[in-house]
């Protein structure tokens, strides 16, 4: 990838599909993008199979989609081996909790967030509710030229020391957000607690590419922040990345 990677993604954005899903409800649809004749060519996604199961206490609605590229893809291939055992584990331990009592409901749905000349981004998001609810993303890549998997540390420069640029950003723009009410697990007064404070985003965080052409860093519920705040969602901009950038 030249520097101006982040900027050329956002190319071809016009010509993206997206596929629109919610907790409640999953419009079950086909994306089929032909913006390119190159690498691995046109994507389509689909809902390969859906589970649903309601009883009084109970109820599941998890879809598991599956990737298919006009031409041959080894990352596409393993992205969807990996969606198939996450979600058939979602399922295999749904159907063991029948037998118990209390609530339990679990939904997961997908949305295609990058669909552009150079990269397709798909991403996996489960709500599950049982005592407490809890909302997790799975970020799944590809590198349309080379039908590869890409992850974080592949958009930067070898060695490269993208954590703390990145992780720098975050904790200003944490920072900020707190004055204005926003509460994450930063600088705590608290000496027991503080252990649990945001140090640095991890090797292979979750992330996307925005239509401007920004990285976003991407948080689970609770992991930087209390349930109050959901899934923290914090944007790069690329000149704050031009240095480390591929």
């Amino acid at each position: 990838m030249r520097k101006s990677t982040l900027i050329k993604w956002v190319t071809g954005f016009a010509a993206a599909a997206v596929v629109l899903a919610s907790a409640t409800g999953l419009t079950q649809s086909t994306v089929l993008a032909k913006e390119s004749s190159q690498g691995i060519g046109a994507i389509k996604v689909e809902a390969e199979k859906t589970y649903e199961k309601t009883t009084k206490t109970k109820e599941a609605k998890i879809v598991v989609p599956k990737i298919k590229t006009e031409k041959k893809s080894v990352g596409a291939e393993q992205i969807n081996k990996e969606m198939k055992a996450y979600t058939d584990g979602l399922i295999k331990d749904f159907k063991k909790n029948l037998k118990n009592e209390g609530h339990e409901s679990v939904t997961v749905s997908y949305k295609v967030l990058t669909n552009n000349k150079e990269m397709f981004t798909l991403r996996l998001e489960t709500i599950q509710t049982m005592a407490s609810s809890s909302v997790t993303y799975k970020f799944y890549h590809l590198d349309k030229k080379t039908g590869k998997v890409m992850n974080l540390k592949s958009l930067f420069k070898k060695n490269a020391d993208y954590i703390n640029v990145i992780s720098k950003e975050i904790k200003k723009q944490m920072r900020e957000q707190m004055k204005d009410g926003k509460v994450y697990f930063l600088d705590t007064k608290d000496k027991e607690m503080q252990k649990y404070d945001f140090k640095t985003i991890k090797k292979n965080q979750n992330f996307y590419i925005d239509k401007k052409g920004n990285l976003v860093i991407c948080f689970d519920k609770y992991e930087v922040a209390p349930g109050s705040e959901g899934c923290p969602q914090f944007t790069i901009a690329k000149t704050t990345l031009a240095k480390v950038l591929k």
